[in-house]
């Protein structure tokens, strides 16, 4: 036992007995770390084995999803109805608060003299109405503009084409190069 104590300024290290000292050979060495070709081919490294775990656990996602409703990855036929409801549920609000606003000319001076409360979220609804009233008429400006069958040259296509190219720098230039 004294044999395996050895001291090291002052403190007392044991030795651990059968320790093997020999390294492990690698049968090439690579600069880079990585392994050849033929080494490569046959080895999946972990990270294989989890993209390869994690794939199969979605597809195992992906057909549940699907057994449960055959139509959840059909995002595109879904919008276009989504769409549609939304602008049919805003014309029924349109076409209702027209027949209020309608009712109350009629009333004229009937109830003048009393209150109006108007509450907030009325005021926002009356605002994001008025919004997608002006919205609608610049889509409709912009579509009459730009369609084909009135105009009689090319000039559109080719602004529209210069701005998506090139942005808003070519016509601050312009600007300035004028000024």
């Amino acid at each position: 036992m004294a044999d395996k104590i050895k001291t090291a300024f002052g403190l007392t290290v044991l030795k651990k007995s059968g320790e093997s000292k020999t390294k492990r050979v690698h049968s090439s060495f690579n600069v880079f770390g990585g392994e050849n070709d033929e080494e490569a081919n046959g080895k999946q490294t972990s990270c294989q084995k989890l993209s390869i775990a994690v794939k199969r656990k979605a597809q195992m996602d992906i057909d549940k999803a699907l057994k449960e409703d055959p139509t959840v990855y059909e995002y595109d036929s879904i919008h276009d109805d989504l769409q549609a409801t939304q602008s049919q549920v805003g014309a029924k609000e349109k076409s209702s608060e027209k027949k209020v606003q309608k009712e109350r000319e009629e009333e004229g001076e009937k109830f003048r003299e009393k209150e109006k409360f108007v509450t907030a979220s009325y005021k926002k609804k009356m605002l994001q109405m008025a919004e997608d009233e002006e919205r609608e008429k610049r889509e409709v400006a912009m579509e009459n503009m730009l369609d084909v069958t009135k105009q009689k040259d090319l000039s559109g296509f080719y602004r529209y084409l210069l701005r998506a190219k090139t942005g808003n720098q070519v016509v601050e230039e312009t600007k300035k190069k004028v000024n």
